[in-house]
């Protein structure tokens, strides 16, 4: 099992497509666990911690607009797909700017799930693929 929780964010695309074909040739690798953000999430995360990431030489880049499918290509599939917000609610640590998010499931359904597509982070799992 691959691990990069809290890596590849700060890669640039390119560099996360050579990683995922370089890990996808070793057959003794079956799962890779990392996390995934929509762009519009990497815009709202770099507003609020980028002049902190910007001082550290950090910037995140890495933000698929095609979310899991991004790894298809590049023989890993999805397993299984936890968004970061709900299972936050899960586990009774809510993110900043919950109530919002509640708001909106109650008044405007269609437009918290538009919110929530769109800015949507959380961690998945991939499965080794053999068909590339």
């Amino acid at each position: 099992m691959i691990l990069t929780e809290g890596l590849l964010a700060y890669l640039r695309k390119e560099e996360v497509e050579k990683l995922a074909s370089d890990l996808h040739k070793y057959s003794n690798f079956t799962y890779w666990v990392s996390d995934i953000s929509r762009p519009k999430a990497l815009i709202k995360m770099k507003k609020y911690y980028g002049k902190y990431l910007e001082a550290a030489n950090a910037m995140m880049h890495f933000a698929p607009e095609n979310g899991t499918e991004f790894y298809k290509p590049l023989g890993w599939k999805c397993e299984d797909y936890r968004s970061a917000y709900e299972e936050s609610r899960k586990i009774n640590r809510k993110m900043m700017f919950d109530w919002i998010f509640r708001f909106y499931a109650m008044v405007i359904p269609p437009l918290y799930r538009k919110i929530m597509r769109d800015y949507d982070a959380g961690m998945v799992l991939l499965n080794r693929s053999d068909s590339l």
